[in-house]
């Protein structure tokens, strides 16, 4: 299950930049080995999430569905290149789609290969939560 949720670092990034969506799972030390672990939250219980805790993010499901937008824009792109339909330099019969697509299919291509991190890498580099996308 720890392969579908968001790193503890991936999560702090998208915390510390401004991300804020909804979420089940929380990045929590623990007390006896200081090791992170992923927790679920019983929002109607006593597992409320706690101020040093990290929200953890279900890739598939919160970052290419349901925030795919509030992540990557909705604009054409290229499948190739991953840029803008209009700065694309690749051949004519380059497959397009939207931003929302794009994204999402790459880091599902990753996924499928077994590359979480390479996955996590692309989710920042593309998303609007990276200063440098803004």
């Amino acid at each position: 299950m720890k392969n579908n949720y968001t790193s503890q670092p991936l999560s702090k990034l998208l915390f510390d930049n401004g991300f804020n969506g909804r979420f089940d799972y929380v990045w929590r030390d623990c007390p006896f080995t200081k090791k992170p672990k992923l927790v679920w939250v019983d929002w109607g219980n006593e597992e409320f999430p706690l101020a040093t805790d990290l929200p953890a993010y279900d890739i598939l499901w919160d970052i290419c569905v349901r925030y795919a937008k509030e992540f990557f824009g909705e604009h054409l792109a290229c499948f190739s290149c991953h840029t803008r339909q209009t700065a694309c330099e690749c051949e004519e019969d380059a497959q397009i789609g939207y931003t929302t697509d794009v994204h999402p299919h790459n880091i599902l291509s990753l996924l499928q290969q077994g590359k979480k991190q390479e996955a996590e890498d692309y989710i920042w580099e593309h998303c609007l939560f990276n200063p440098k996308n803004k």
